[in-house]
């Protein structure tokens, strides 16, 4: 069964998901939205109540900290959607009550936490009754009990922010009225509200761009974090990026930038004595969180520098990924050649979250950024990933062993999705070699052409096949320049154009310096993707219940459906 299948047949009729339930805001299996726990560890135990349960996703997840969650919604499809699910472990943690949100079932003093986040939640609390809603809640928690909630600020509440195509864009016409009874949603009227309801507030952290869409979180009175996203966008093509990032650093200077952004997290207790933040990841408030699809990364700043990275799971069972990474890197270490220097030093360490990474930032830049039409940069980026493929190929390369027919076609089939090669009668002889499995412009980072480290060995193996990585990397790079998969293949493999000719002189390079024919390489051309979704099935991760796989067994059959039509002749 296919990933979006899965999902529905999940579901009723009732609850038939949206055309677009696999965006962020709606896919009921992705994490994103929720890595915000990582911020704030210290306060996620015991007996939690997590309000618009929904699907269950941010419940499963507060359910790996807490000792028991109560996940709440008015409709019940949506819970026996949750109530149904198998790719959590902790069921025996989760207490699905269906009920209306403002008349909650509980007694006063029931939890050590509650949790309100999400747009459901948004869209309810806000209002006129929010400081009563607000106080409701805060009756059901215990003396010393601790709230998590999200709240809009005034661009949002404005629509000011839909002005700008930043969250809900249906309802972003300006009036005064709305403009005027929106200044009180800012950190200081919040707190103001929250003192009122019996709060103090602890911390506070803004989610950009919002809070369906999250791509990074954090403290918002931290001045380094906006510094070091802005400094990314000084040379951005679109002018609205310039101009948010002029008036981004004007607000920072004055202060007032805290008060401004579109949305916030804020984090109150009735225990003024709890530490936000767990020292084994956030160890100031000079943190950024940035949001991703297996792991996080908490980018740790200072002085406007990167000091280190902290790579987090968002669930447990992501923990294997760090685990595998650290194994293979380690392995790697241990052979000194002239490409071990450019594997990220670091270590494996345990969290409450699983086992996690903390590296030092890379050098240089990534190639990803070097990208643009022009042929010839088309041609340096190639051949520096070309080169640098080779030399670890060569370094690390077992040559006492190859890859037989049957070896290959296992290798390039994939039975949870039906995926399987075209016919392999016969092809080059293939050694062993160590994989890294993501080889993307955006993970090799140079110092002008000089590859100075390669990051995320999070699909990395030991032994694998030597086509995977520099298979994958040509296809992403055309995928950048060209702006999707299809049309960069067309324009690289179907098209007389000058990208063809020097992508044919690195397929030419590569099979030439590996001993390959041309015909064994372009039929491992979608290697990289069926590598990853292999590693992916083997962990479990929550990818496999989305609707990337799909997605990329899409990207499969469109190269092997136009291999024949490649003509790599002058």
């Amino acid at each position: 069964m296919t990933a979006s299948n899965h999902v529905s047949s999940s579901m009723t009729s009732e609850q038939t998901v949206a055309p677009d339930a696999y965006h962020l805001s709606h896919d009921p299996y992705d994490l994103r939205r929720f890595d915000w726990r990582m911020l704030l560890s210290e306060h996620i135990s015991g007996t939690c109540l997590d309000l618009f349960a929904g699907f269950g996703t941010r419940s499963f997840l507060l359910a790996e900290l807490c000792e028991a969650v109560y996940a709440v919604d008015p409709r019940d499809n949506r819970l026996q959607f949750l109530t149904d699910r198998s790719d959590f472990d902790c069921h025996d943690r989760i207490h699905s009550v269906c009920a209306p949100v403002d008349v909650l079932p509980f007694s006063p003093n029931s939890f050590d936490l509650i949790v309100a986040t999400g747009e459901e939640w948004l869209q309810w609390c806000t209002g006129e009754p929010m400081r009563e809603r607000i106080a409701e809640l805060q009756t059901l928690l215990k003396d010393d009990g601790s709230l998590i909630i999200n709240l809009p600020g005034w661009p949002t509440t404005s629509g000011i922010a839909g002005q700008f195509g930043i969250g809900d864009t249906s309802n972003a016409s300006l009036r005064f009225g709305r403009l005027s009874k929106s200044l009180s949603a800012t950190p200081r009227g919040y707190e103001k509200t929250l003192r009122s309801a019996g709060f103090t507030v602890i911390d506070c952290y803004t989610h950009l761009p919002t809070v369906a869409n999250v791509q990074y979180s954090f403290n918002a009175s931290s001045h380094e974090p906006i510094r070091w996203l802005t400094s990314r966008y000084r040379n951005h093509a679109d002018i609205r990026y310039r101009i948010a990032r002029r008036l981004s650093l004007v607000g920072d200077q004055t202060g007032l930038l805290k008060h401004c952004y579109p949305s916030y997290l804020v984090v109150a207790s009735n225990d003024t004595s709890i530490d936000t933040r767990d020292s084994s990841l956030v160890e100031s408030e000079d943190v950024i969180l940035s949001h991703g699809r297996s792991r996080a990364a908490l980018l740790h700043l200072e002085s406007g520098s990167l000091e280190k990275v902290v790579k987090v799971p968002n669930r447990t069972r992501h923990g294997e990924i760090s685990e595998r990474e650290g194994r293979v890197l380690t392995s790697l270490k241990e052979t000194q050649s002239s490409t071990t220097t450019n594997l990220p030093d670091g270590e494996t360490i345990e969290t409450r979250f699983g086992s996690a990474r903390v590296e030092q930032p890379a050098s240089g830049t990534p190639l990803s950024s070097r990208l643009d039409s022009c042929p010839e940069t088309f041609r340096t980026v190639l051949e520096i990933g070309a080169e640098w493929i080779t030399a670890f190929q060569r370094d690390y390369r077992c040559d006492e062993s190859t890859l037989s027919v049957d070896d290959l076609a296992q290798q390039l089939t994939v039975e949870e999705l039906e995926v399987s090669p075209p016919s392999i009668d016969s092809h080059s002889q293939l050694y062993y070699t160590p994989v890294h499995g993501d080889f993307h412009p955006q993970n090799i980072f140079a110092n002008e052409d000089t590859v100075t480290t390669v990051i995320d060995w999070e699909h990395a193996v030991l032994r694998g096949n030597p086509l995977v990585d520099p298979t994958f990397f040509l296809l992403q790079v055309s995928r950048i320049i060209f702006g999707d998969l299809q049309t960069g293949f067309e324009r690289i493999f179907l098209d007389d154009t000058e990208h063809a000719s020097i992508a044919r002189e690195y397929v030419e390079s590569l099979c030439r310096d590996s001993g390959v024919d041309v015909e064994t390489f372009l039929l491992h051309l979608p290697s990289g993707w069926i590598h990853q979704l292999g590693i992916e099935y083997e962990i479990g991760t929550s990818m496999t219940y989305t609707a990337r796989p799909d997605e990329k067994r899409e990207w499969v059959t469109f190269v092997w459906d136009h291999i024949d039509q490649i003509n790599l002749d002058d």
